[in-house]
């Protein structure tokens, strides 16, 4: 996964993104993080806010830390779409 996340093609981080499965396992937690916080690519970085908070807890908000949550509350906004639903769930209190 965090080969494909490093890829230079958008296209082929959104689709790792995309294939992660719910809840995110342990190893993967790391790599979309880092994703959600520093991908240049708005898509991207909402994908992998997605696959890390479909299934939110107490570990997920923590690999994304304060900026990883900054990100999502920027990148989802008013969205109504269901990634940017699906990212949200980080932005809820615990």
């Amino acid at each position: 996964l965090d080969g494909a996340l490093h890829d230079r093609d958008p296209a082929v981080r959104l689709a790792a993104a995309s294939l992660v499965p719910d809840p995110a396992p342990d190893a993967a937690r790391a790599p979309l993080a880092a994703a959600v916080i520093d991908d240049a690519d708005r898509d991207v970085a909402l994908g992998a806010a997605q696959a890390l908070c479909a299934s939110p807890s107490s570990d997920v908000i923590a690999a994304l830390g304060s900026r990883g949550v900054a990100r999502i509350r920027e990148l989802a906004g008013d969205r109504t779409d269901a990634v940017a639903r699906d990212a949200r769930r980080c932005l809820r209190p615990r």
